[in-house]
């Protein structure tokens, strides 16, 4: 998916194909919501463009999943981090003596 430019939340469809590492996904099964007289396109953006490419908006909810899932992420590899960490502000392991060579 490609962010439409100049319209938050609005992507068109990749052309190719891509792996990704599972580590990298945040969440599958995007609600993406097609244009309808209700939901249309920013003026601001190239809406020929993004029309022709055929453009989807990325639903509230699952925008807010995705924001979810990476705070969720985040705040682990913090307490992971400090899990890791001596007093010292070392990781374990590690000593503050350097060897003279």
């Amino acid at each position: 998916m490609y962010p439409v430019p100049r319209a938050r939340n609005w992507y068109t469809p990749g052309e190719e194909e891509e792996l990704i590492l599972v580590q990298h996904v945040v969440a599958t099964k995007l609600e993406l919501q097609p244009l309808s007289r209700t939901l249309k396109l920013p003026r601001t953006c190239d809406v020929t463009a993004a029309k022709r490419k055929g453009a989807r908006k990325l639903s509230s909810t699952s925008h807010g999943k995705i924001l979810e899932e990476i705070g969720r992420r985040e705040e682990l590899e913090f307490e992971r981090t400090l899990e890791n960490l001596d007093g010292s502000g070392n990781e374990s392991g590690e000593s503050d003596s350097t060897e003279d060579e």
